[in-house]
C-alpha cells in the first residue's frame, strides 16, 4: 500500500529545495567558499615565498606552482621534480571542504592526503572585512591551511 503523506511530504521538501531562496543561498555559499580559497593561494604564495628562501640558503629544489588555466577551485604544487600536491575546494551549504592530495616517488602514487574543513558563517565584527567576505567561524583559517600544506610538502607527507 502506497503512503501518498509520505510522498507528499518528500515532494514538499523537493520543492523547497529547489526553491529560488534555496538557490541563492547555495550561490552565495559558493562564491564565499572561493573567496575563501583565494585567501588560502594568497597565504600559501606567502609561505612558499618564506620556505622557498630557506631552501635557497641550503642550494635545494623549492616549491613551485603548476598553473592549471580552467580550474576554478583547484591548485597544483611540486616540490623539487618528485612531489606533487593538488588542492580541490569542494563547496557545501555553509562552507566547505580543501582536500589536499600529495603523489610523489616512487611510481607517482598518492602518498598523503589531507581534508581541510571550513565554514563560511558570519562572525560579529567591528569593523567590515575587506572585501565584504564572511570570516570563518570554525575549521582551518586560510594561514593554517597554508602551513599545513607548505610544510607537509617539505617533509613529504602531511601529518
Amino acid at each position: 500500500m502506497v503512503n501518498y503523506g509520505e510522498l507528499a511530504d518528500r515532494a514538499q521538501a523537493l520543492q523547497q529545495a529547489s526553491s529560488p531562496s534555496a538557490a541563492e543561498s547555495l550561490k552565495k555559499s559558493e562564491s564565499d567558499a572561493r573567496l575563501f580559497f583565494e585567501r588560502v593561494k594568497e597565504s600559501i604564495a606567502e609561505e612558499m615565498s618564506k620556505a622557498n628562501a630557506e631552501l635557497a640558503k641550503r642550494r635545494v629544489e623549492g616549491i613551485e606552482r603548476v598553473f592549471s588555466p580552467g580550474f576554478h577551485g583547484k591548485l597544483c604544487l611540486t616540490c623539487g621534480s618528485s612531489l606533487f600536491c593538488s588542492l580541490d575546494l569542494q563547496t557545501v551549504a555553509e562552507g566547505g571542504r580543501i582536500t589536499a592530495i600529495m603523489n610523489g616517488p616512487p611510481n607517482g602514487y598518492e602518498i598523503s592526503r589531507k581534508e581541510f574543513l571550513f565554514s563560511c558563517q558570519p562572525q560579529e565584527r567591528s569593523a567590515p572585512s575587506e572585501q565584504g567576505a564572511r570570516e570563518m567561524a570554525a575549521g582551518y583559517s586560510p594561514g593554517q591551511i597554508a602551513v599545513e600544506i607548505v610544510s607537509g610538502l617539505l617533509q613529504g607527507k602531511f601529518n
